[in-house]
């Protein structure tokens, strides 16, 4: 049995409505929570490649720049290296002249070639000189110990004493690369510039580091970080997104804001159990888009999703890192809000289902009591609520209407057939009474006669 409550028609016209607006509100904030969480979740990934692409580009305007840096640097120490060989070559050459034109004689002309090559002083740069066998005859060095050039192979794996040979160099000399073993017998990695000295058979060698070359190269690498830093400074991803920047070591480069470098590098991924860097390194090797981990800062540790690129020029690793409350933030706005709007049409669409089912309502209250007042009601009479159904035609010309006027009709016709059996039973009455009146007159003349 339905409750009384859903007895009416008004109560189930409002509860059609209702169920209506729920239904079609629950469909909307259901698609639109789904539709608009993909479309921001996918707004925040473009997001982050955007960014990730932004550094990458600048981490590529700083290896171009180092690159050029590099190509300067060693530019100029090739110059350099060839100004200082030739200056050699030409002291040697006025010894040559000592020896030739004043009778000094060839082996006293070496020896203050090599007294003067020994006095010499040549910042940060080597210069000797060996002969066709390998054999170093004079150094500027003078706490050098190293005698033979004989087994020094360059990097192209070329015997150098055979390549340098005076004998075999042009008038511009030539450039090679080697590893030279320096003091403690470690291995140095030298640049060296050979320059013939045919009339004694000897090649002169100017020499330099290529640790400095390489020192140069770190200094404008670590400027190159610095400049990096305060780009990343600069990032805004979402309200608290940042940026990170890490080698393929797991040495931090840059730290996310507020956090040590040497902190973050130990940071573990409670979901894995690994090393943060080291499953971001494998993110990028699998060519996942994202993971998500717990904030290892955050009390409630709240889901953080990370996207990360690689560098493979420096081996470096970046990562952009944004909340995932964040990425769902204006999606759950836009809920609440239309939430809210959906509530307040609901309830003022309910409040004008009262007030418009209440008017269809109304009428067809007063033609039911009216219905359950018919046996009772005197039809030989005018009545109040005759004339109430009377004027609900007037006022409504729909179904309600149309049923008020059948009701008007039924009355009427009620009226007319109750007059007629009235007149009826009237005039059977007067007909029964005058026949008795006769039959009794009839009587009388009769008993009169006898």
């Amino acid at each position: 049995m339905a409750p009384k409550l859903f007895n009416s028609i008004s109560s189930k016209i409002v509860l059609l409505i209702s169920l209506v607006l729920v239904v079609t509100a629950t469909s909307i904030m259901y698609f639109t929570q789904r539709d608009v969480g993909k479309t921001m979740f996918d707004a925040q990934q473009k997001s982050a490649r955007n960014v990730l692409e932004l550094v990458r580009l600048n981490i590529l305007g700083g290896y171009n720049r180092l690159i050029a840096d590099k190509i300067d640097i060693l530019n100029r120490m090739k110059a350099d290296l060839k100004y200082i060989g030739h200056i050699n070559y030409s002291v040697i050459e006025e010894f040559q002249t000592l020896a030739s034109q004043q009778g000094a004689g060839e082996a006293f002309a070496k020896q203050r070639a090599i007294s003067w090559l020994s006095s010499g002083s040549f910042q940060q740069v080597d210069v000797f000189v060996f002969d066709t066998s390998g054999k170093i005859v004079g150094f500027s060095n003078t706490n050098n110990t190293f005698e033979d050039f004989g087994s020094v192979y360059d990097i192209k794996s070329r015997r150098l004493v055979e390549v340098m040979d005076s004998r075999n160099l042009g008038e511009d000399g030539d450039m090679a690369v080697f590893h030279w073993q320096g003091e403690g017998g470690q291995s140095v990695k030298k640049l060296a510039y050979f320059v013939p000295v045919p009339e004694w058979d000897w090649t002169i060698a100017v020499a330099v580091d290529f640790d400095n070359i390489e020192a140069e190269s770190e200094r404008v690498l670590e400027n190159i970080v610095k400049l990096l830093e305060k780009t990343f400074r600069k990032i805004r991803i979402a309200s608290t997104g940042y940026a990170f920047l890490f080698s393929g070591d797991g040495e931090i480069l840059i730290a996310p804001p507020g956090v040590e470098a040497g902190e973050f590098g130990g940071v573990i991924n409670a979901n894995t159990g690994n090393l943060l860097v080291d499953d971001l390194k494998n993110a990028y090797m699998k060519k996942v888009d994202s993971i998500r981990y717990p904030d290892p800062y955050s009390d409630k540790f709240e889901l953080l999703e990370a996207h990360v690129s690689y560098f493979k020029a420096f081996d470096w690793y970046f990562a952009v890192v944004v909340p995932v409350v964040e990425i769902e933030a204006p999606g759950k706005a836009m809920l609440e809000r239309q939430m809210i709007v959906i509530g307040l049409i609901f309830l003022l669409s309910t409040a004008f289902t009262f007030v418009f089912v209440s008017k269809i309502s109304r009428p067809l209250k007063v033609l039911s009591d009216y219905a359950k007042q018919l046996p009772k009601t005197d039809f030989t009479r005018e009545t109040k609520s005759s004339d109430q159904i009377a004027s609900l035609p007037l006022k409504y010309t729909d179904e309600v209407g149309r049923l008020a006027q059948s009701f008007v009709f039924m009355e009427q016709e009620l009226k007319k057939n109750i007059t007629a059996a009235i007149e009826s039973t009237a005039a059977k009455e007067r007909l029964e009474r005058e026949a008795a009146e006769e039959a009794s007159r009839a009587k009388g003349a009769f008993l009169a006669n006898m």
